[in-house]
């Protein structure tokens, strides 16, 4: 996309702080692991509630072991008990999972954490704390990790801590989600250090990732043990869908897994819309669950529990003209699209690092509304402005796809505003008409805040006041099978057959979303 789209530099970087960070960051990934605690999970940060943060540690952690933060600006100090989580045999061996708070905290400070047991001290960990009245920051989106953990672990270690953590820029990391299936098989206690938490563990011990539950979490109990969760959801089904305000966003997590495809949570939803519509303090609505509604990469792994989702979030924007978008993974690909008659769209961002779903392996489909899927591995990282002015700018980054991994940049960039300025209204400026077909040359598409040319709307009518007209949209980007299925569509240019219908009118809709107003009627 053009430079418009691209975050702001309103604020400059604080240069210093951001040295001394990565100093510490690179001392800590040196620092040797204490014989007392070799074998653990973790350190993983949560952040279940807005004035806490938790760091969780699994292993043979003696009882009197203790975790020491410390704020990096003032040196000041706190001791933190750790709080046993689960204790059991889990098969063969002892689970011995225990976590620490830290409480009371200072906003957006950077701060040091490790495990200490008498004399011994544990490695050096580094994470800042939010701030919620921020005018800028960013966070990631990632999915589908299950049996892929060597390339999960390639992913995070060679795209996401280079070109997010230690590229923060003017947009400090705060959280990440992760839109379900983070191992191959949920129930299997080994597999979660193996496939989740070892390969994601740079990641996890500096920021707090969300997830959401996938069909191979297996509803098990090992998932609701190691996440502390916002409890804001149905009674009966705690942490099984929540959400959680991070600024001007909304996040809202859901659980499309059989047995919990409920009445129940779409009513529980509806509120949780309700209530960000009346919230002034609210922009932007983003959920997360696995399954998405319809997936040009793999037919079948669309449900249509997703689409009653899709439908309360676009009416939603509808009613309260905020936009609102879902991410969701399944497909081991990426998908973007936008519902045609309202500010939403649809975001499959899988996958991290589980096998993809390539051309060709499954039945697929072209969508209208999609207009671009990659079969490859990623992530996606969304820079938040506030204010008058708030907008979201996701960007796909690449990791390759199973032929071979390579870090592949940024491969698609897209923006999401409170405001939109609309493009100029669509003028015919040149027409012929036979007794079969019609030709029509539209004027040029302008917009007056750079947003690009993203589709084409236009009705056929029989009558003037087009009701039960027939709507076509055309596409100027349609990516599909590693082509751009429109590359010469020219969205000037109409050509359609005359038929029965007497009237017509156009209009140009932006890359964000805004229709302009509908040209002046042109009578056949």
């Amino acid at each position: 996309m053009k430079e418009a789209v691209k975050p702001s530099k309103e604020k400059p970087i604080n240069t210093t702080l951001m040295r001394v960070k990565y100093i510490f960051l690179f001392l800590a990934m040196s620092s040797p692991i204490p014989v007392f605690a070799k074998s653990y999970i973790g350190p993983f940060l949560e952040k279940p509630h807005k004035n806490e943060y938790l760091v969780a540690y699994e292993g043979n952690i003696p009882s009197d072991a203790y975790v020491i933060f410390e704020n990096l600006f003032n040196g000041k100090r706190k001791k933190a008990k750790l709080f046993t989580v689960v204790s059991h045999r889990n098969g063969l061996k002892t689970r011995r999972l225990k976590k620490a708070s830290l409480r009371n905290y200072a906003s957006d400070t950077l701060y040091s954490y490790r495990l200490v047991h008498r004399r011994k001290k544990g490695r050096e960990y580094f994470f800042q704390t939010d701030n919620r009245s921020e005018s800028q920051f960013s966070f990631l989106a990632m999915s589908d990790a299950q049996h892929g953990y060597k390339v999960t672990t390639r992913n995070i270690l060679d795209t996401v801590i280079p070109h997010a953590i230690e590229n923060e820029g003017d947009y400090p990391i705060r959280f990440g989600i992760f839109a379900g299936d983070l191992v191959q098989h949920g129930s299997k206690y080994k597999l979660w250090k193996k496939q989740y938490f070892d390969p994601m563990q740079p990641l996890l011990s500096k920021i707090p990732v969300m997830p959401a539950l996938g069909n191979h979490e297996e509803d098990d109990k090992l998932y609701f043990s190691y996440f502390d969760l916002p409890t804001n959801g149905s009674p009966k089904s705690p942490e099984h869908w929540y959400y959680f305000d991070y600024s001007n966003i909304r996040m809202i997590a859901l659980d499309t897994n059989k047995g919990y495809r409920t009445k129940e949570q779409l009513h529980w939803l509806e509120n949780v819309l309700q209530e960000a519509k009346a919230n002034d303090r609210i922009d932007f609505v983003l959920a997360f669950f696995h399954h998405p509604h319809q997936s040009e990469l793999w037919l079948k792994g669309g449900i249509e529990y997703s689409g009653k989702i899709e439908k309360a979030l676009v009416n939603f924007t509808r009613r309260s003209s905020k936009p609102s978008l879902y991410f969701c993974g399944h497909t081991h690909g990426y998908s973007r699209g936008h519902n045609l008659k309202s500010n939403h769209t649809m975001l499959i961002i899988g996958s991290i690092g589980g096998a993809i779903d390539d051309w060709g392996d499954e039945e697929q489909k072209d969508y209208l509304y999609y207009v671009k899927t990659l079969d490859e591995f990623g992530w996606v990282r969304a820079y938040v402005d506030t204010g008058p002015n708030a907008r979201i700018v996701f960007e796909r980054h690449s990791f390759g796809d199973d032929k071979k991994q390579k870090y592949m940049g940024v491969v698609d960039r897209w923006v999401m505003k409170k405001k939109n300025k609309l493009p100029g209204r669509p003028r015919i400026v040149k027409k012929k008409v036979t007794t079969k077909k019609v030709y029509l040359k539209l004027s040029r598409f302008q917009d007056t805040d750079g947003d690009e040319h993203l589709t084409t709307h236009y009705q056929l009518s029989t009558n003037p006041k087009f009701i039960a007209a027939k709507n076509y949209y055309k596409q100027m980007t349609n990516i599909y099978w590693d082509k751009d299925k429109v590359k010469k569509f020219h969205p000037r240019f109409l050509k359609f057959k005359k038929s029965r219908f007497k009237y017509f009118r156009v209009r140009f809709r932006d890359s964000a979303l805004g229709y302009s107003r509908w040209s002046k009627v042109l009578k056949f």
